[in-house]
């Protein structure tokens, strides 16, 4: 076997893996691999084709991938809010202001935490104001 079969295998696996992957950084290792194939069927020596791999894959990794990233999630938009800002929604149980509570929405139940200072009561109406991870900020409705 020679070496540029190694590099077209390693080339081929990284592929693979970038299936499973995200974030576009294996397809960069991956072509950078395919560069070292190249040079090693020029028969470059094995630093040369090690600086052509680190090289290609470091070109694709800075030049390439944000193309490749921008066009592919263009029209998605990526926020921090959550889909449940801006819904108002009634309290499933009393919530102390500042406190953690819970209410229901649909079949599941979020924590909510009351940040404009006033408490919540069972049965009232509350605005989602912002989402942080499993938490969702609440205002209550007067």
């Amino acid at each position: 076997m020679e070496i540029w079969h190694i590099w077209v295998v390693a080339a081929l696996l990284l592929f693979i893996i970038e299936i499973f992957a995200s974030g576009y950084v294996i397809v960069c290792l991956a072509v950078g691999t395919v560069g070292g194939a190249i040079a090693a069927l020029c028969d470059a020596s094995l630093w040369v084709q090690i600086l052509t791999f680190v090289l290609t894959a470091l070109f694709f990794f800075v030049a390439v991938r944000p193309v490749i990233r921008h066009y592919l999630h263009k029209g998605i938009k990526r926020t921090s809010t959550g889909p449940h800002v801006g819904k108002v929604l009634k309290a499933t149980e009393a919530v102390p202001a500042g406190e953690v509570g819970r209410i229901r929405i649909g079949e599941y139940d979020w924590q909510v935490m009351v940040v404009d200072g006033h408490s919540v009561e069972a049965g009232d109406d509350v605005k989602v104001l912002k989402q942080d991870s499993n938490v969702l900020k609440v205002k209550k409705l007067h």
